[in-house]
């Protein structure tokens, strides 16, 4: 029996393929945005100085370095080290200074003209307004861009695991296709011997 009349057609291996491709396409526009959109949640400052932040919840906040970026519409690269810059975090309404500590991760990024690493970290008990200070106590020292945010590493993780998701699922989807495709058509060709 020629191939050609077997149904099956050989497009849906076609199809199969179409599915792996579109699902490694999502895979990097999902995470691209996702981790763009994380970095969007930043909140950057120029140091030497001062910027208040309205936190939202409790927990654990981190602050990066960035020792490329863009920010108040300048563009930024320093050197990889930032001797003799200290950092406070005060609350705004009592004024009480957060301890500060060495973040747990070694956490760093590098996308869309950023690029920065984790340097700090410190906790928060309620939500309010606390303000964070990076000031050269000598008075002389590079302006620096520092940026603060919240569970970053998680949101990556969790736009990772998605992605992988995406990916596996169209994987799967798209073997499904192939076997059942491929025995369909094998068992139709073999139909005609089978009768003889």
């Amino acid at each position: 029996m020629s191939e050609e009349g077997v149904s099956p057609g050989i497009w849906r291996y076609g199809l199969a393929l179409a599915i792996v491709i579109a699902g490694f396409g999502t895979f990097a526009w999902y995470l691209s945005s996702g981790i763009s959109g994380s970095l969007a949640g930043l909140t950057q400052m120029a140091a030497p100085g001062e910027v208040e932040l309205d936190l939202d919840e409790p927990g654990e906040y981190i602050i990066f370095y960035e020792n490329e970026s863009y920010f108040d519409g300048r563009f930024y690269r320093t050197a990889e080290q930032i001797p003799g810059l200290e950092i406070a975090v005060v609350e705004k309404a009592s004024g009480r200074r957060l301890r500060t500590y060495p973040p747990a991760a070694s956490l760093t990024y590098s996308l869309g003209g950023r690029s920065g690493r984790a340097i700090m970290a410190f906790k928060v008990d309620e939500a309010g307004i606390y303000a964070i200070n990076a000031s050269y106590p000598s008075g002389h020292g590079p302006q620096i861009i520092l940026a603060a945010g919240k569970e970053i590493m998680e949101g990556m993780l969790w736009m990772i695991m998605i992605s992988m998701s995406i990916v596996l699922g169209s994987l799967l989807i798209a073997a499904a296709i192939t076997y059942k495709t491929y025995t369909e058509r094998k068992r139709a060709l073999e139909r005609p011997y089978q009768r003889l």
